[in-house]
């Protein structure tokens, strides 16, 4: 019996034209342009690969652009995009999320015929034909109000026809298993994620292009490729230009300056080896003990290890940018801290209550400028917001345990701390 592919197909979500790379606070002059040309270049991969797998369809799941953001490149770089696919005869099927529902396309710029958008709000249904035959039933809806995919709005195809549900948001795997479609094809996640697999999958493709330091690691869209008793397998297929990294290193009480940066050196010079292509946004997470982490955390040394090793690896046609240097607080304080009747005492207590509670952290009211604007500045200032948002469990612990080192080392003073 051949094991050939009977269709194959392209998800992919979320490449946020509008958003480069963000989270350093020092980006040199011949990086700017690499950050921002990133999404594009990245996307940009996602339909080579389409063309060059020759796939039945291409599956978008939300978040693609946000026009307003991302000014007229954004929208004509997709068109030109689906114009490519349309001469190959390949239909985009394309579902918004929370940045790009349907109403907000440009009224002046047409979409070629083969895209085929779903409204929001409602469940659609396009039947996907190769030379005449059905191959697949696209079942999508653009992302309105809930985060969540209401999977009871979908259904499988009633003659067995291969079923492809659309959708952008967060979900449960129960409730998607129970619907019995074949395959879930879902945005939302900037990391590509499988909620189930088998005979029915269920996958969030993750974004072509990681956005900030939390993000590390591959990132692409998925193929997909559906064998003659109807099991969708997914392969992931990296479009990434520049890839965030996160290194981490134990030093003890014997490591010195010079055999910190010798280590340091020796991780960039493996990585680099690793992937003779690839540009890396690196971030170096150290743990351990001794007077080296102290001078990590208090005296600034931190800055000029940067420094050495921007010079080193992140200039001219250098490959890896060093984004930052963190000496990891440890695990615990000692409780005798949070009883003291002292100014670190009350901080301490403070910041408890926050690692205690589940709600996401805004720091947007730092950002200033009231409850509204003009409206050529409020998209700017709606991304700033998003980003300021605390909403990522592992971020916001670690973030959180960072302000407790640094309110330690500020209040405490040198008899205190790590």
């Amino acid at each position: 019996m051949s094991t050939d592919p009977v269709m194959r197909f392209v998800h992919a979500s979320d490449l946020h034209l509008e958003q480069p790379p963000y989270g350093m606070a020092d980006v040199p002059e011949h990086w700017r342009e690499k950050l921002v040309e990133a999404p594009y270049q990245a996307a940009t991969r996602v339909f080579d690969l389409a063309a060059e797998h020759s796939v039945d369809l291409v599956v978008l799941a939300g978040d693609v652009v946000d026009w307003r953001a991302a000014g007229p490149r954004g929208s004509w770089f997709l068109v030109e995009q689906f114009r490519r696919l349309a001469d190959l005869d390949i239909p985009v099927y394309w579902a918004g999320g929370g940045v790009d529902p349907p109403d907000r396309w440009p009224d002046g710029l047409a979409l070629p015929d083969n895209v085929h958008r779903f409204a929001a709000g409602r469940v659609e249904e396009h039947i996907c034909r190769r030379r005449g035959k059905a191959v697949a039933r696209i079942a999508g809806t653009s992302r309105h109000k809930a985060r969540a995919v209401r999977a009871h709005e979908f259904h499988p195809d009633p003659d067995g026809l291969l079923t492809i549900a659309v959708a952008h948001g967060t979900a449960d795997e129960e409730p998607l298993r129970a619907r019995q479609i074949h395959y879930w094809a879902l945005g939302g996640q900037h990391s590509a994620t499988t909620l189930f697999a088998g005979k029915h999958v269920a996958h969030w493709s993750g974004s072509p292009q990681a956005r900030q330091p939390l993000e590390t690691g591959p990132h692409g869209c998925t193929l997909v490729e559906v064998d003659p008793e109807g099991r969708p397998q997914t392969k992931f297929l990296p479009t990434d230009v520049l890839r965030w990294q996160c290194e981490s290193l134990t030093i003890d009480d014997s490591t010195d300056r010079d055999l910190f940066e010798l280590l340091l050196h020796d991780k960039l010079q493996t990585l680099l080896a690793g992937d003779k292509e690839m540009r890396f946004l690196v971030s170096f997470s150290i743990h351990g003990r001794g007077p080296l982490l102290r001078a990590l955390r208090r005296e600034g040394l931190d800055q000029a290890v940067l420094k050495s090793l921007r010079e080193t690896f992140g200039q001219g046609p250098g490959r890896a940018w060093s984004v930052s240097i963190t000496a990891e607080p440890p695990a615990a304080f000692p409780e005798s801290w949070y009883e003291e009747e002292t100014f670190l005492g009350d901080f301490l207590r403070g910041v408890r209550a926050w690692q205690a509670a589940a709600e996401p952290i805004d720091l947007s009211p730092m950002l200033g400028g009231g409850e509204s604007g003009a409206a050529g500045a409020s998209t700017q200032v709606e991304t700033l917001r998003h980003v300021t948002l605390l909403d990522d469990p592992h971020a916001r612990r670690k973030i959180l345990d960072q302000v407790v080192s640094l309110g330690v080392d500020v209040l405490g003073g040198k008899e205190k701390g790590a």
